[in-house]
């Protein structure tokens, strides 16, 4: 890297956290919904998984070839492992009974943290010293602990906004989701196979009958309605929670009729829609057309780029940054918002009809919240992304990307749109590899 490359990329991230020592103190409440569920994060075990495929190991090779996508048994938790070691990536699974979900929290011991992208965003702002305005579908005092009693932590309930402890309801039992994580190197061997993982990454598997109902909570609703005028930012997410069948369209519809409301009252209201790994194609393409006319700003990591744009007819191949570019220009023509952020590990891009420049420092303080979380495990403040500014270079493989991207937009026209990239911070051995794109996604909203 030049002299030159780094100044510009020091002088970014400068930038980034003065804007933010101005711009946060002023924040407006910011919207974040709509699902909760505490996160049991298991650090995955080479030996353990090897132990409980013994006698197994015919069934999880043939099952291998074509994974099933969902898990109906201990088995298909074991090849969702192997699976997504093997590919070096991440991905998310239905549990579909709860005898399947029992026997993963009996077998795998773990840390509780606080999950959802809503939930997840709302505590990243509020430690942040953003106030959060947060929707729960569920409160059990377990969530709560897990959560915060921030005062910047704002639960919509009849006599006005309160803490989660405040807030919490004796009736609520807690909501887990299962996260494997597994670390770059860890090893597996059936038969005469041998599965090593490419890369630091999470296997995320849930049984939550609570959040696939995706009811809107009135509290929620009244509150956030009441208040519209003086809030300007909205996240919204949650709807990889849906199954398939024949409730799904109505959900989707309710919260899409939630926002017209807002906007009603408030044209200027940002709304940002937060993709998630949306299990089913229908669904996928459903929330495509029905919400994202509906957002201003659109953000995803670069699969689900990948299946978004499968599921409306283009393919792409998100090894090639060519083909990222292509798909995520394709969703921005397609759709019409006034930005489109696809994030990564290692980098980001985001075409918009905003300042470029703006849109820098947002990225770039995005890439220090998600950073923070992934080597410290906790939900950082300024003092903790100043430190992280400080002592964590870029990321190697980002500047590379970002490289080539340039040189593709030096060829091509740009009329009518602006183009932002950021290259992130290193994070070597992670702590924490669960919902860093929520935080990123915290860290933009934060300074748009």
């Amino acid at each position: 890297m030049s002299a030159n490359t780094s100044r510009k990329w020091d002088r970014l991230y400068l930038g980034a956290l003065s804007l933010c020592r101005i711009k946060i103190p002023r924040e407006k409440p910011i919207i974040c919904a709509y699902t909760i569920n505490i996160d049991k994060i298991i650090t995955i075990n080479g030996k353990q998984i090897q132990n409980l495929c013994k006698g197994y190991e015919r069934q999880i090779i043939e099952q291998l070839r074509k994974p099933k996508g969902y898990i109906s048994s201990p088995l298909d938790f074991l090849v969702g492992i192997l699976h997504y070691m093997g590919k070096g990536e991440g991905g998310e699974w239905a549990i579909h009974n709860k005898q399947a979900a029992e026997w993963i929290n009996s077998n795998f011991e773990g840390n509780y943290e606080i999950g959802g992208t809503g939930a997840q965003a709302a505590k990243a702002l509020a430690n942040l010293g953003v106030k959060a305005i947060l929707h729960v579908t569920n409160l059990s005092r377990m969530q709560a602990e897990v959560l915060t009693n921030s005062r910047n932590l704002l639960i919509p309930a009849k006599q006005g906004f309160k803490t989660p402890f405040e807030t919490i309801r004796k009736e609520d039992f807690p909501v887990l989701h299962y996260i494997g994580e597994f670390r770059k190197g860890t090893t597996v061997k059936i038969a005469d196979k041998k599965f090593i993982a490419m890369s630091d990454d999470r296997f995320i598997t849930s049984y939550d009958p609570v959040n696939a109902k995706l009811n809107i909570d009135p509290n929620f609703s009244t509150m956030t309605l009441r208040h519209i005028k003086n809030i300007k930012k909205a996240i919204i997410s949650g709807y990889n929670s849906l199954r398939d069948g024949n409730m799904f369209k109505e959900k989707i519809n309710k919260s899409v009729d939630q926002v017209k409301n807002w906007k009603k009252i408030n044209p200027n209201l940002l709304i940002h829609l937060e993709e998630a790994d949306l299990q089913s194609s229908i669904i996928r393409r459903y929330v495509a057309k029905r919400v994202y006319p509906f957002a201003d700003s659109i953000g995803m990591n670069s699969h689900e780029l990948q299946a978004v744009a499968r599921s409306l007819g283009l393919e792409i191949d998100i090894s090639s940054e060519k083909e990222l570019y292509k798909g995520t220009k394709f969703i921005f023509d397609t759709f019409q918002p006034k930005r489109i952020d696809v994030h990564s590990k290692s980098f980001s891009l985001t075409i918009t009809r905003n300042n470029p420049i703006r849109e820098s420092y947002a990225q770039a303080f995005g890439c220090l919240v998600s950073a923070n979380r992934a080597l410290t495990g906790k939900f950082g403040d300024l003092k903790n992304l100043e430190k992280i500014n400080k002592t964590q270079s870029l990321s190697q493989e980002g500047l590379r990307i970002v490289d080539k991207i340039e040189k593709i937009l030096l060829k091509s026209s740009k009329p009518g749109f602006n183009i932002s990239l950021c290259v992130a911070k290193e994070v070597k051995n992670p702590i924490h590899t669960v919902g860093l794109g929520d935080l990123y996604t915290a860290g933009v909203v934060s300074l748009l």
